[in-house]
């Protein structure tokens, strides 16, 4: 059976990359190029694909549009969770090439063309490679190669896979890549049976960011010895009236550890109605998104 597999087009980005080695069987996926993060994962949430990839956190730091996607279709699968999980992670060694059209020279470029998340990711070294730059933002790294192509200035340059510039006849502006690690995973529409799980992961949804939510948080999970966690954070624009910051957890712990931590998170919730806002189905305020292997 043919499975479709998302990921942030177009073809040649990082993500198409990874999407490959990421796919649960790449020898039977369709490779679907989606334009932006957020419809990956409604594309997963709607059943449009079978599987979707996103980044999830770079050198930078989280990748707001992963997190606030992840919420949205939780929270529009209604009070009972849905039906979208994470099912794998990776951390990924991503090599950024600085390249330009044929010709062209550190000393030309005056814009760089790229997703947000590169520019930031490669900030030191842009700026010292290319003081006074100006950063012009595309949905992604792929498509920030296809722009310079197509516009012909040589005062432009974009930060790609070395595939995405030869693809796009680009050529480097340095002798090597500048290296950082990319946070990827794997999203589904259902939990998989039968697989070694490495850790879990569970959304916490705010009603009100008040000091001491990130310590009780902490204080909640930390009786059952689950202390190699990490948090993820994303606050959520102010029109949104659904919830202020959304927490990801990342726990080093299986399928019932992370059931406990749901349990003990919900109890918390309810003896802290105060600090967590309006009191509403504890089943919305904290997700339970599926335990995973770490892919190498």
């Amino acid at each position: 059976m043919v499975i479709k597999v998302g990921f942030l087009g177009p073809m040649g980005s990082y993500s198409e990359k990874v999407a490959r080695d990421m796919a649960r069987h790449p020898e039977s996926s369709q490779w679907v190029e989606i334009g932006t993060i957020p419809e990956v994962i409604e594309n997963v949430a709607t059943g449009l694909v079978g599987e979707g990839i996103v980044p999830l956190r770079t050198a930078y730091g989280d990748v707001p549009e992963t997190l606030d996607a992840l919420h949205r279709a939780v929270v529009g699968m209604g009070s009972q969770g849905g039906s979208i999980f994470i099912t794998g992670y990776s951390d990924r060694t991503i090599k950024f090439w600085l390249g330009g059209l044929p010709g062209a020279t550190l000393a030309d470029i005056a814009e760089v063309v790229t997703k947000q998340e590169a520019v930031q990711a490669c900030a030191s070294e842009i700026s010292r490679l290319v003081p006074g730059y100006a950063p012009v933002y595309q949905a992604s790294t792929a498509l920030g190669a296809r722009m310079v192509a197509t516009s012909g200035h040589r005062t432009r340059a974009t930060l790609c896979s070395l595939e995405a510039l030869h693809e796009n006849g680009l050529v480097p502006l340095l002798s090597s890549p500048i290296i950082r690690v990319t946070s990827f995973i794997r999203v589904g529409p259902r939990r998989y049976a039968g697989a070694q799980y490495d850790e879990s992961a569970v959304m916490v949804r705010v009603l009100q960011d008040r000091p001491g939510i990130l310590k009780s948080i902490g204080e909640a999970v930390d009786p059952l010895n689950l202390v190699d966690f990490s948090v993820l954070k994303n606050r959520l624009d102010v029109g949104d009236k659904m919830a202020q910051v959304v927490f990801l957890l990342r726990i080093k712990a299986g399928v019932r550890e992370a059931e406990l931590v749901v349990e003990f998170l919900r109890a918390m919730f309810r003896v802290k109605e105060e600090l967590f806002g309006v009191p509403e189905d504890l089943r919305s305020l904290v997700t339970n998104l599926g335990s995973y292997p770490v892919l190498l």
